[in-house]
Parts: C-alpha cells; structure tokens; sequence
C-alpha cells in the first residue's frame, strides 16, 4: 500500500480492504496467468468503488461493440447508456485522463483477447479475475446481443 496509486485511492476515501478486493484479486490472477511482471494499470488516479462482478455465461464476447463502448464512451447510443446508468457517467469522467486510460484501456484489450482464447474453465475464470471491474460490469450489463458490430 506504498505506491502511489494506492495512497492516491486511499486519499479518496477508498480503504486498504477496497484496494486489496480489486487489485489484490487482479495481482493474483495476473500472478497465476504468468504476468507477474506486468503493472496493473487502473482507469484513472482516483476511481469510484466497486466491486468484482461474478463471472455469468459468457462464451466469446463479441469485442467491436464492447472496445467503442470502453474507449468512445461519449459515442454509446441511449439504450447502453441506460443499462450502465451511473457506471456510464463514471466511464466518461475516466476516460478525460487520456494517458492513464489509454495504458488502462491497451491492459483490458489484452485481458479480453486473452478471455477469447481460452478454452478450460478454469483459465477462463482466473482470466474474469484479472479484468477490471468496470470492464465486467460492462460485459454483465450490456446483453451480447448489442455487443455485436
């Protein structure tokens, strides 16, 4: 809890606890999948809480529509922006810090490229866990079907 980035969150009213339930869990999985050496690069200096989603049903996400919904926020149509409701005007606000949720927007890109190949359960599981929780809100909210483009 010595980097920057954690007294940052913490200077926000986030608390060790929060910052080991997202993180900690994305380390680890990052950890299990062989990146150990690879830094978790979060949204923004500060972000609202929130929590892991659990994994649902979901075989091959369809990337298109989910990537413009991550990097063009500001181009998602009403009916998306009324299934993430808050969480959109949370996007929005993220994506203003241009450097920092360009190297956070290349880690999730990865991140789901990597879901896409997998094959065994359990990988796929422990890929869900290296995920940003923004990223799973998302996938969870936003039925697959307009996950297509």
């Amino acid at each position: 809890m010595q980097c920057d980035m954690c007294k940052d969150y913490i200077d926000h009213g986030w608390t060790p606890a929060k910052l080991l339930s997202v993180y900690g869990k994305q380390r680890e999985a990052m950890d299990h999948l062989g990146w150990r050496d690879v830094m978790i690069y979060p949204p923004a200096k500060h972000r609202t809480f929130l929590k892991h989603s659990e994994i649902e049903n979901h075989n091959t996400l369809k990337l298109n529509l989910l990537r413009q919904v991550l990097s063009k926020p500001h181009l998602c149509n009403n009916r998306i922006q009324a299934l993430l409701a808050a969480w959109h005007t949370e996007l929005l606000r993220l994506a203003e810090g241009r450097e920092q949720y360009d190297a956070f927007l290349k880690q999730q890109n990865r991140i789901l490229n990597l879901y896409n190949m997998v094959t065994t359960y359990q990988t796929r599981n422990m890929v869900w866990e290296a995920m940003d929780p923004l990223v799973q809100l998302i996938i969870n909210t936003v039925p697959e079907c307009h996950l297509l483009e």
